[in-house]
Formats: C-alpha cells, structure tokens, sequence
C-alpha cells in the first residue's frame, strides 16, 4: 500500500493487488472513511467543504473503481445514497487499521498523558473551519 502526503492533488490506492489513481479534490482533500457508509451526495460534499458538483465527480471515480454504488434513496427518490462495496469495505478496515497502528506507534513513543493531549489538540484543530480553509 502507498501513502502520500494529504497535500497531493493525487493520491495512489493499492487494494487486492489493483493499482489505480484516484484523484482527489484540487484542495487535496481525501474522503473520510468511517464517516457512514450510507450518506447523500450533498451531506458528504458539505462535511469535506467542497460543491456538490466536485462531490459527484469524485464519487463517479470510485464508483468506476468499484469502491462504492449509488442507490435511490428510499425516503426522497430525487436524491441518491453512497453505499460502500466489498472493496470499499475491505478499502476502509485497510485504512482503518493504519490509521489504529499509526495511533499506537504515536502513543508508545510520546506515551499515554502527551499521546492523548496531542490527538485532542488534533481532533480541535480539525473541528475549526480554520484548518479546512488552509488546507
């Protein structure tokens, strides 16, 4: 698997021996997995901050990829709903336990008071809307 910096404009996913780009949004903004599987178009592009149009171009890339489907939505048929696949779901517990290993590598190296004091800082800072306009 390849990881790149947030930064990019354009990110490399390696899943079941696949190897494709998926470009992200121009502000290089990735979708957050583990965010609900089951969210509108316009919910999603709202919580990332970028149009509903860009939302609908990057989610037209992972559906091409196989990562997600677009379903009516039972309860407003004008809208749509974003489910994840099998490969978006074994996408997102790939993420998912990268993210649990980077988490305990921080935590075993600045140990347990600094460790949690750094991630409420961090989760603070990406709550403001300061941080998601400079990125």
């Amino acid at each position: 698997q390849r990881f790149e910096s947030p930064s990019d404009t354009r990110s490399e996913l390696l899943i079941g021996g696949t190897h494709r780009p998926l470009q992200t949004s121009s502000r290089g903004r990735p979708m957050r997995p583990g965010h609900g599987d089951r969210g509108r178009p316009s919910d999603l592009a709202a919580e990332a901050g970028i149009t509903r149009q860009a939302m609908n171009y990057l989610l037209g890339q992972l559906e091409q990829l196989g990562y997600i489907v677009r379903r009516d939505d039972p309860d407003d048929l004008r809208s749509k709903r974003v489910e994840l696949t099998e490969r978006g779901e074994a996408l997102r517990r790939a993420i998912r336990a990268s993210v649990t290993a980077i988490e305990h590598d921080l935590e075993e190296a600045l140990g347990r008071a600094p460790y949690a004091q750094l991630r409420e800082l961090l989760l603070q800072l990406n709550d403001t809307k300061t941080v998601r306009r400079a990125v």
